[in-house]
């Protein structure tokens, strides 16, 4: 709470976004420039409301910024500014960018959720809250308000997607047991294994898919 109020940042942004993969979880900046695939971040103009796409091809202190831009969720971070632009999480204009992909002519994707079958986004809690202190920016207000209703349409085109066999989803088989926000060390190794597990035994079936 400290760093929320004298950062407006729940957490330390400069330590989580630029000391940790310079000084401790080292990013290898070479491999990913040098890797052939197309990388690209989601963000959400808080001016407009509506999704910002940013192809990364360098590493460094820039692309470390997109990342951050990408993840700073609304009420507990401040939106960062990149070449004019206020930018906050892209989850809040477009959750899950298939139809961007699409868009950009990958006719076979995958999608990972963080979410089992059958999970159905509700209206947030927090809307009234975010209204007001985004008052400024009705577009964002607008997109904020109607997020559950977008994020729902998204798993509706992916359930599509999937029974036509041009989508391969992988995803949790039950709820994850944590929250948006959390301290526990335990919790966390417990879902990044899962993860790490569940890709594992679902490659021979993705494999499958890929070839055909």
């Amino acid at each position: 709470m400290r760093s929320l109020l004298t950062t407006g940042n729940l957490y330390n942004a400069e330590f989580a976004y630029h000391r940790v993969p310079t000084e401790f979880d080292l990013f290898d900046n070479e491999a990913f420039e040098h890797n052939p695939m197309e990388y690209y971040v989601v963000c959400t103009d808080i001016a407009t409301g509506l999704p910002v796409y940013n192809l990364c091809t360098k590493g460094g202190h820039a692309f470390y910024e997109w990342v951050r831009a990408s993840s700073s969720m609304p009420i507990v971070s401040r939106p960062v500014e990149i070449n004019g632009q206020l930018l906050l999480d892209g989850g809040l204009t477009d959750s899950i960018p298939l139809q961007f992909m699409q868009r950009k002519g990958y006719s076979k994707n995958i999608v990972i959720l963080t979410r089992p079958a059958g999970y159905r986004k509700k209206p947030s809690k927090f809307t009234g809250i975010m209204r007001i202190l985004y008052s400024r920016y009705p577009g964002l207000v607008k997109s904020i308000s109607k997020r559950h209703q977008m994020y729902n349409t998204q798993l509706d085109t992916i359930a599509a997607c999937e029974q036509a066999g041009n989508c391969f989803v992988i995803r949790p088989d039950s709820p994850l047991n944590i929250g948006y926000i959390s301290h526990s060390k335990h919790k966390m190794q417990a879902i990044y294994q899962n993860g790490i597990d569940k890709a594992q035994n679902i490659i021979p079936e993705l494999l499958n898919w890929w070839e055909k």
